[in-house]
């Protein structure tokens, strides 16, 4: 059996734990509205689910869908067949589509985008209350009238959630209402008169912001007072305002048609721009705004000055607030088909569209790598390039696996990338390949089908670690160790199409993050090569010179420290007694009562070894050098280890097969050459290699 002791051979435990959350738990995701996802999102339009939330293709989704906890909540009202079957608030899981409750809602349903708060989930109604619902049972904990007429609407405001309370638009008299999380209306502001149907609230963190009298208002959420108001517009602001970097954006109809952006300390304009706003409300990234429009196109406009960087047009009015992601930024188009869109987020280039086959108003959201989004057919579509997105819990050891092109099994670390690609695969239920093809020559194993996908030619699976932050590594997935809170990214390579140069951009990615315990200090991870002789060491606390073989425990470790660069102190107090040696400090970490270094061989294979100088090793053996408090103490208790792979190569065979000849003789030649020291070379012990030593092992090939 080839064997690929790739860390320390300790005791592997892997445990497969829910997977890490990104939620969008409210409309434009956080307080300021923005809309600025974090993380990966679909580069194709991967469909993995679709629900008709009614089931029984009934009632529009006009609003957008929220996740937390694995959990999407979406409100559907009624359609032009005023059948209010199966309307309300809905509850699904994240990664199946599947109902988990309804609420009623007051049998109407609704078009405000629901927002999610611990175990509760707040959502306007058609019939003008605002409704608090529990999370788990879908019950009603309370609901309270806010929309005194409510018309075709009802409360259409999305809820805004801020330090313990839910802030929400009546439309039909513009006035702000701040709601405890009881239910109790705490305090309210009236605009001059009423707002867009659809008016939702934004804040800074200090102040409040909703347009309503045809102005955009400014309130301090600490005196409840106004602040300023931006007034005189031209027609009445139809978008929720996003607030960002001390500025705050939004958007006028019809009669004046304007982009806004103003300064939020002092209420004064910074600028505006030519747009026919819609309830396209923008999202801000990056320094760019996104909004849509009624001329039925998405604009990218700089948020500093109010320039256009880009727009495209699409099927129909842009009533969709468009949400940033991954590069990427998303909407839907007003019109028959319904339109889903993606765009590259920085030259507006259309990745993907999708028809849903009916008018479209909804917003999109995204949350763990899936684009969530609604339709006037009624059914929420989830799509994600995503395979499985996790975290593994890793413990230090090893594993065995096997290449399924060669049948050769090899042992690898349990805290290195391909194990946890493995776990991940366990958890999720997708297969893989791996291959030993580039072992011989590189050392390295590799996957060549990950999820039914097969590599081709360049095309094929790659690996990183913590994208964007590091590097692409430079080593085989079987080679790099992680460490806790790393997160790896698999993902589809296609040098023929160009996609999946990275993870953001691949249609295909696999993410594994690693949690739990923590890993240990690995101090030194590598091979040494020893030779059968003798050597002399000094004992740092009594200066005397002792002999040992150069094949011990003792010498592997010193000829580690050589190659790590770690420093060692050694002490004989113990020779007398037992004839051992032993290190009382490694890597700067001195030895305190019982507490020192301990180490195994083939751990945890075999029994507890004597002194470092009399334990004799084997070709193939690991060493484990680690700290432990007691003799009881084992490798995975401790926080920092060396972890030595060792090779004994008899004096002479240069080639390692195992016997001397004339091709041993023209390897130290080479070596001759080059100038350089090895040990097996070195036939007279004399410290250097020289035509001498070859002519030595020439001889020895000769004579057999």
């Amino acid at each position: 059996m080839k064997t690929r002791m790739i860390m320390f051979a300790l005791l592997a435990t892997l445990v497969m734990l829910p997977a890490a959350l990104a939620d969008y738990p409210m409309f434009g995701l956080d307080p300021g509205r923005t809309a600025d996802a974090p993380g990966y999102a679909p580069v194709t339009d991967n469909l993995i689910w679709s629900t008709d939330v009614s089931s029984i293709g009934n009632g529009y989704i006009g609003g957008g869908a929220s996740v937390a906890d694995g959990c999407v909540y979406v409100s559907n009202w009624l359609s032009m067949t005023l059948d209010p079957t199966n309307l309300g608030l809905h509850c699904m899981d994240e990664y199946n589509g599947s109902i988990i409750w309804n609420n009623s809602l007051g049998g109407n349903g609704s078009v405000s985008t629901p927002a999610v708060a611990g175990d509760r989930v707040f959502v306007g109604s058609y019939d003008g209350d605002l409704y608090c619902v529990n999370t788990t049972s879908g019950d009603t904990i309370w609901n309270i009238n806010v929309e005194p007429a409510p018309a075709w609407w009802g409360l259409a405001s999305s809820p805004l959630i801020h330090n313990g309370m839910v802030y929400v638009v009546s439309f039909s008299d513009g006035v702000m209402h701040a709601i405890d999380f009881d239910g109790v209306e705490q305090w309210n502001y009236s605009a001059s008169s009423s707002s867009n149907n659809y008016m939702s609230v934004a804040t800074d963190g200090s102040k409040l912001f909703f347009g309503g009298g045809n102005a955009m208002n400014c309130i301090d959420i600490a005196t409840q007072s106004e602040e300023w108001t931006f007034s005189g517009l031209g027609h009445q602001v139809t978008t929720t305002p996003a607030a960002c970097d001390g500025v705050v954006y939004f958007a006028t109809g019809k009669n004046e048609k304007k982009l806004y952006a103003v300064d939020i300390a002092t209420g004064n304009e910074v600028w505006n721009g030519s747009l026919y706003g819609s309830l396209s409300s923008p999202a801000v990234s990056d320094g760019k705004i996104y909004i849509g429009d009624k001329d039925k196109r998405i604009n990218c406009i700089y948020a500093s000055n109010g320039t256009t960087l880009w727009n495209q047009t699409i099927g129909g009015p842009c009533l969709s607030s468009p949400v940033v992601a991954n590069g990427m930024v998303y909407t839907t188009a007003n019109y028959g088909q319904g339109t889903i869109y993606g765009f590259d987020a920085g030259d507006g280039a259309l990745k993907w569209s999708y028809d849903t086959g009916n008018w479209n108003m909804a917003q999109p959201s995204v949350s763990d790598g899936t684009l969530f989004v609604g339709s006037d057919t009624g059914y929420l579509y989830a799509f994600s390039n995503m395979v499985w997105d996790g975290e593994v819990d890793i413990t230090s050891g090893t594993v065995n696996v096997t290449a399924d092109n060669s049948g050769v099994e090899y042992t690898i670390s349990s805290t290195c990338a391909m194990y946890a690609l493995i776990k991940s695969a366990e958890a999720a239920g997708f297969n893989y390949s791996i291959n030993d093809s580039w072992y011989d020559t590189y050392g390295s194993l590799y996957f060549d089908m990950i999820n039914d996908r097969p590599a081709s030619g360049w095309d094929g699976w790659n690996y990183w670690v913590n994208y964007p932050d590091e590097p692409s590594p430079l080593v085989g997935a079987d080679s790099y160790e992680l460490n806790y809170g790393d997160i790896v990214s698999w993902y589809w390579s296609s040098y023929s199409t160009g996609t999946g140069t990275n993870p953001s951009n691949s249609d295909m990615l696999i993410q594994a993050s690693v949690c739990g315990h923590e890993l240990p200090n690995v101090v030194w991870n590598g091979s040494i090569d020893l030779t059968p002789g003798k050597v002399n060491v000094t004992v740092d606390d009594s200066g005397e010179e002792y002999t040992i073989s150069s094949t011990c425990a003792m010498y592997a470790t010193i000829k580690s420290a050589e190659a790590g660069g770690f420093n060692y102190s050694t002490s004989d107090d113990w020779y007398d007694d037992w004839g051992g040696l032993r290190f009382t400090m490694i890597n700067d970490r001195h030895e305190s009562g019982n507490t020192g270094w301990l180490y195994r061989v083939n751990y945890p294979d075999g029994s507890q070894p004597p002194s470092p100088n009399l334990c004799e090793l084997e070709d193939g053996d690991l060493v484990t050098w680690y700290w432990g408090e007691n003799m009881g103490a084992t490798p995975e208790d401790s926080d920092m280890l060396i972890r030595i792979e060792v090779t004994i190569t008899e004096r002479g065979d240069l080639n390692h097969d195992g016997i001397i000849t004339p091709a041993d003789a023209v390897i130290a030649l080479q070596i001759v050459a080059r100038g350089e020291w090895l040990e097996a070379a070195d036939m007279n012990c004399d410290g250097v290699v020289t035509s001498i030593d070859a002519l030595m092992i020439l001889q020895s090939g000769i004579s057999g």
